[in-house]
């Protein structure tokens, strides 16, 4: 196991036991009472289980064999064996994993359906700085060689990198974001709504 394979199930293993410990003070049970009790079920060697995300996108994110991640579907069946050190949250049918240290996203059979290139790695503080956030009305935003931008269901750069921050766009389809310090926002086409900043 190599450092970056290291610093991810780390960083994986701290975000869910947050999440879950978080879980545990609001509500007083899990992240997911239905999907402890499918893995309690139907998992082989659930008892080895490190942990889970709630479903998404008919898919559950899990921890397992030495931190590595995988998922299961609905009906509490392994689908994608765990062996990525780290993974998110299906949607729109696809999901971000890193291979070699690369972003990455694979469909539902665990086929990569889109290879970025770019690289995935951390920030001073050791938390993840780059690209990874779940595609959202067929874009999704990930950072490249110089700041945050989007990608298609194709993969193609239809938002080009250059923004300070992650963005999610709303139901009006505007994200905000950080150019240069300055607050603006943009329409789905990476188009400044307020071009002066504020």
């Amino acid at each position: 196991k190599n450092d970056f394979d290291e610093r991810e199930a780390s960083f994986m293993k701290k975000k869910i036991l947050c999440t879950f410990l978080a879980s545990i003070l609001a509500f007083g049970c899990p992240v997911s009472a239905f999907a402890a009790e499918i893995t309690a079920t139907a998992i082989p060697n659930s008892k080895n289980l490190e942990g889970w995300s709630d479903f998404s996108d008919g898919m559950c994110l899990i921890i397992q064999n030495r931190s590595k991640l995988g998922y299961i579907n609905t009906a509490g069946k392994v689908v994608i064996s765990p062996k990525y050190a780290y993974a998110r949250d299906f949607s729109e049918g696809k999901a971000m994993v890193v291979i070699d240290g690369k972003v990455c996203y694979i469909n539902k059979t665990g086929n990569v359906v889109i290879s970025t290139g770019l690289n995935y790695d951390y920030d001073e503080y050791g938390w993840a700085n780059h690209g990874e956030t779940e595609f959202k009305n067929g874009l999704a935003c990930v950072y490249g060689p110089s700041g945050w931008g989007s990608i298609n269901a194709s993969g193609k750069v239809v938002i080009p990198f250059q923004f300070d921050n992650p963005y999610f766009f709303n139901e009006k389809g505007m994200a905000q974001v950080f150019l240069n310090g300055d607050a603006n926002y943009i329409d789905t086409k990476g188009k400044l709504i307020f071009p002066t900043g504020y």
